[in-house]
């Protein structure tokens, strides 16, 4: 399938209740992954004053919706979540290709499955 069209965008305090949600949404497929470690609340908090400020946080949006985003720190991919119905359709190396161009070197921490 192709990868949908989708225009990418800073994200802003004002964006952690959809990055939290698709954090938690994402991550419940992810085995051994516990999303219940946290609640929905603590999420968005901890998206708002941690994931967001403090690197270089993008998301990809199509009519309004967060499709994906990604988070990088200094030479990390330290975030990447893609929505569950949009999972391999070429967001998630949209997203790694974008942060290829804003950093020299990237490393990325995955889940085994």
């Amino acid at each position: 399938m192709a990868t949908p069209a989708f225009a990418l965008r800073l994200l802003s305090g004002e964006d952690a209740a959809a990055t939290a949600r698709l954090h938690r949404e994402a991550g419940a497929l992810i085995p051994g992954y516990d999303t219940s470690l946290h609640t929905p609340e603590e999420g968005v908090v901890f998206h708002r004053d941690t994931v967001i400020p403090s690197g270089d946080a993008w998301g990809a949006f199509a009519s309004g919706r967060l499709l994906g985003f990604i988070a990088l720190l200094p030479g990390w991919i330290d975030h990447l979540y893609i929505q569950p119905d949009l999972h391999r359709r070429g967001i998630g190396s949209a997203l790694v290709r974008f942060a290829q161009g804003r950093q020299s070197e990237l490393r990325l921490y995955t889940f085994q499955s």
